[in-house]
């Protein structure tokens, strides 16, 4: 099966739920028990791959209590983000305003990410990979990670197309 039938076919999956059926299944606090098995960014290249991007283009818009209306692949980095948020369990937590901030900035630039990806980035974020949050979830830190995380995919990313040349 070529990566192009393997997309098709994961957009018609997703295409035949409602996002409420969708985010149920793959909600943020679920991807970890969800990829259980992906430790490292090679293993994620190996998994059913959705991008923040595919959730976007197959759900649209969505009007969420909190968020208001928005699309859903923001919504989602919304959600990712506000769960990291709790789970930090920190006593400053990022404001509703920094999570609506941080949840398009992280959209816009790394719409790409799959996931698994994300459930490999919330890991390490929580284990301290990337920094430590003192007193307060820091937007910066996450900011940081993010990029960091990117410039590893699109390291690996090189690396499989060379070994495939």
């Amino acid at each position: 099966m070529t990566q192009d039938q393997q997309i098709n076919n994961q957009q018609l999956e997703l295409s035949s739920m409602t996002w409420e059926q969708f985010y149920e299944t793959c909600k943020p606090e679920d991807l970890i028990n969800k990829y259980y098995n992906v430790k490292t960014i090679y293993h994620s290249f190996q998994k059913r791959r959705i991008s923040i991007r595919d959730i976007n283009n197959t759900f649209g818009t969505y009007k969420h209590k909190t968020y208001g209306e928005c699309e859903c692949g923001i919504l989602y980095c919304y959600e990712w983000i506000k769960y990291l948020n709790e789970f930090s369990n920190i006593n400053k937590p990022l404001t509703e305003k920094n999570l609506i901030h941080l949840s398009k900035w992280i959209y816009t630039k790394y719409n790409h990410f799959y996931l698994c990806d994300l459930k490999l980035l919330l890991e390490w974020i929580l284990e301290g990979k990337y920094g430590k949050f003192f007193g307060s979830v820091d937007s910066q830190l996450i900011i940081s990670a993010f990029k960091e995380f990117n410039d590893v995919i699109m390291r690996i990313e090189k690396e499989i197309e060379n070994k495939k040349k």
